[in-house]
């Protein structure tokens, strides 16, 4: 019988180290074997991936699983997780000012960052466990790309982030006492990049 053709499968996602086994598997030929042809593009809009995806032109995406939940995901969306791709283990965090010890100290201070950032679902799960949540902080959202330079300003309590950007910040920053106050590595799961 005749090979029946390679099933094509596109996904799009940022251009984030964590997504490497995808075109290393495409590489060394894993999806070939299965009889899937895969075709990747880096966009890291979501205003442009969710839409291609709910009108079929594209098949995937990976992002963070608090990126995959959040606006502008509809609530009925046909997305579904099909795999874990990558576990942060300390390259997410949120970098703070020198009075900050502790995420309760936030409450009723700016915090900077984007809705569904790493450093951003880190923040709100430790708020919930001791009482608090998001509400209690003055949010000022930020694209995360912009962070350095907005804790550069002395009202910013703390921002999220990513590295390298998070240590750039620590060693680099004006405000004495700039630290790293939550770190992916403390929160063992919470941070997947799903597909």
């Amino acid at each position: 019988p005749a090979a029946s053709a390679a099933e094509t499968i596109s996904c799009a996602y940022p251009y984030w180290f964590g997504f490497a086994p995808v075109p290393v598997a495409m590489e060394l030929g894993y999806f070939a074997d299965e009889g899937l042809e895969i075709t990747t593009v880096f966009d890291n809009d979501r205003a442009n991936v969710l839409p291609a995806m709910e009108t079929g032109d594209l098949d995937c995406t990976m992002r963070t699983i608090g990126e995959h939940m959040s606006r502008p995901l509809a609530a009925d969306s046909n997305q579904v997780v099909i795999g874990v791709i990558d576990v942060s283990v300390g390259a997410d965090g949120v970098v703070a000012a020198g009075d900050i010890k502790k995420p309760t100290d936030l409450i009723g201070k700016v915090f900077a960052g984007e809705i569904n950032h790493p450093g951003t679902v880190m923040t709100a799960y430790a708020l919930q466990k001791a009482g608090y949540s998001m509400k209690d902080l003055d949010l000022r959202l930020i694209a995360t790309d912009d962070a350095q330079a907005v804790f550069e300003d002395p009202s910013i309590a703390a921002v999220a982030t990513w590295e390298p950007m998070m240590s750039e910040i620590v060693a680099n920053s004006s405000r004495k006492g700039a630290h790293i106050l939550l770190s992916s590595k403390d929160f063992n799961g919470l941070i997947t990049d799903v597909i």
